[in-house]
């Protein structure tokens, strides 16, 4: 990761989408497979440990920019409403059953590409919330 950080996170995300199309984990004992794939969830780990090493300073630009505030307020919005069709189960119809398929069930076991998005939020630089 020191020596080629970008080629070593490469890897890792072919691992992570090679992994999740063929369903890849570890067996556990007596049966079954591991709840947190590691296999998948090795990915995290990698763009954690690119971000540290200055992976987090090449992205900034691209974070801070007009362009992914733009992004992420849109993405707040479709997220509130997509969040709302659980409480308001009539608004369900509008969600496409393509969309819908590809979100539902969030998969914890294989790392959701959802909760990979939401690792961007922590990268250095941002503000820190504190209680």
């Amino acid at each position: 990761m020191v020596r080629r950080p970008s080629l070593i996170l490469l890897g890792s995300a072919v691992l992570y989408v090679v992994a999740r199309k063929f369903d890849w984990n570890l067996p556990s004992f007596p049966a079954g497979s591991w709840y947190f794939n590691p296999i998948t969830w090795q990915l995290r780990f990698a763009f954690g440990m690119w971000c540290a090493i200055g992976g987090a300073k090449k992205l900034a630009p691209l974070v801070r920019s007009r362009g992914a505030l733009v992004l992420a307020v849109g993405y707040l919005a479709f997220a509130f409403l997509i969040v709302m069709t659980r409480h308001v189960p009539s608004w369900a119809r509008f969600v496409p059953p393509l969309l819908a398929h590809t979100m539902y069930p969030i998969d914890e076991t294989s790392l959701d590409p959802l909760r990979l998005i939401h690792f961007i939020h922590h990268l250095p630089g941002r503000p820190v919330h504190t209680p």
